[in-house]
């Protein structure tokens, strides 16, 4: 199957598996050159997409697929992040060797039943693109809000003659949030379990899997909402956390086990 691949901003190709690996050999592409083929979603890396062929056949060669010798003729290319690691350093996982620093996030997915190849195909959202996926939403969602709260200062503004009623305005606030919250939950329900994402995760690209990378539910949709919902009160926190999780989870992302990618 053709392959084509970006070299100095430009798309080249299409090349055989044949010629890719050559390439690699000769030195013209580099462990993150770009490559898409027919039937992949996106461009990647060429160390993930096609690492059979142009990762070292085997320890003893003094060469890398990479262009120029080795320092070491005993090393490994990591499938993880592509640095060449001494063999006594890594471990193999389904076949593809590890170094110590994927190991971890390499292991978590083998105990969560993903496939390796699966696992290191994924680009996780990080923190500012999750908040700015948020706050349009938000935008979205604010004209029911202010529709809300402008009808209520109508009702409100019709009974001025009237002795203040202190309960009855703690009563609208109750309603009218308890409204917002239950449109709130019907756009996150529905948006999520539907498209898997959210107009404000559409437009940054975004995309909520569950921890199988598989496709959400409308159940696993409406638990998220109120796993976010949990996440609120924890005065941010709980979404804080995502800039420092590997995979960049909050706490509602815990609580329902699932993540938030990129596509």
């Amino acid at each position: 199957m053709d392959w084509y691949y970006i070299v100095q901003g430009r798309e080249a190709g299409p090349v055989s598996d044949a010629r890719l690996s050559d390439l690699a050999l000769a030195g013209a592409l580099t462990p993150n050159t770009l490559v898409w083929r027919a039937g992949m979603q996106d461009w990647q890396p060429v160390r993930l997409a096609a690492p059979e062929l142009v990762m070292p056949v085997s320890t003893g060669e003094a060469t890398s697929t990479f262009g120029g010798a080795l320092a070491d003729p005993n090393s490994l290319r990591c499938a993880g992040c592509g640095n060449l690691v001494s063999s006594d350093d890594v471990i193999w996982m389904d076949n593809h060797p590890v170094c110590a620093t994927c190991k971890p996030v390499f292991v978590q997915r083998l105990r969560e039943g993903v496939p390796l190849t699966s696992a290191t195909q994924v680009q996780f959202a990080g923190f500012w693109i999750r908040f700015a996926a948020k706050f349009i939403d938000g935008l979205i969602l604010s004209p029911v809000s202010f529709g809300l709260f402008f009808v209520q200062g109508i009702v409100l503004g019709m009974n001025t003659d009237a002795e203040p009623n202190p309960f009855a305005f703690f009563g609208w606030q109750i309603l009218l949030n308890l409204f917002v919250q239950l449109v709130t939950m019907a756009y996150i329900t529905f948006f999520v379990g539907r498209y898997g994402a959210t107009p404000g995760k559409m437009a940054c690209h975004l995309r909520v899997v569950t921890g199988n990378l598989e496709e959400m539910t409308y159940l696993r949709a409406f638990g998220r909402f109120w796993g976010e919902f949990v996440t609120g009160m924890t005065f941010s926190i709980g979404y804080v956390i995502a800039a420092f999780d590997s995979e960049k989870r909050a706490l509602h992302d815990y609580i329902c086990n699932t993540r938030v990618i990129r596509v």
